[in-house]
């Protein structure tokens, strides 16, 4: 999975999953095997939330310079880290679906935005009050 850059449904069409099912990896990752594999493997929910808690507290130096005769030092996570986590969440499927935009222009595609839009305008004048 690494080598497909985190991609889900490009590893799972490598390894011989069918295309319906490498659109939808969540079919996969929610399974109750799956995660058990996962767990079995070190993937298991309270290890990622210790090594999400461990990059949220700790700082990696990754320059320092001077400027105007102050030294300066930036400091940013582990970039490393932060990717692998990010790929296990993936992984055990834990990110919300993403959603698609569609244009719907015209019509009423566009009816229902503009209903939409007046909504979503009521709503924040009564939080306003």
């Amino acid at each position: 999975m690494v080598e497909n850059g985190g991609n889900m449904g490009k590893a799972m069409r490598e390894a011989g999953y069918s295309e319906s099912m490498a659109k939808n990896p969540q079919k996969l990752t929610r399974s109750k095997g799956f995660q058990e594999l996962m767990d079995k493997n070190g993937l298991d929910d309270l290890a990622l939330v210790k090594k999400h808690k461990e990059l949220l507290e700790a700082k990696k130096i990754i320059r320092t310079f001077k400027k105007d005769g102050k030294k300066t030092e930036i400091e940013e996570p582990n970039q490393i880290a932060v990717r692998a986590l990010d790929i296990a969440y993936k992984v055990k499927g834990l990110y919300a679906p993403q959603k698609v935009e569609a244009d719907i222009r015209g019509g009423m595609g566009q009816l229902l935005l503009e209903i939409e839009e007046q909504a979503k305008r009521e709503r924040e004048e009564n939080l306003a009050r």
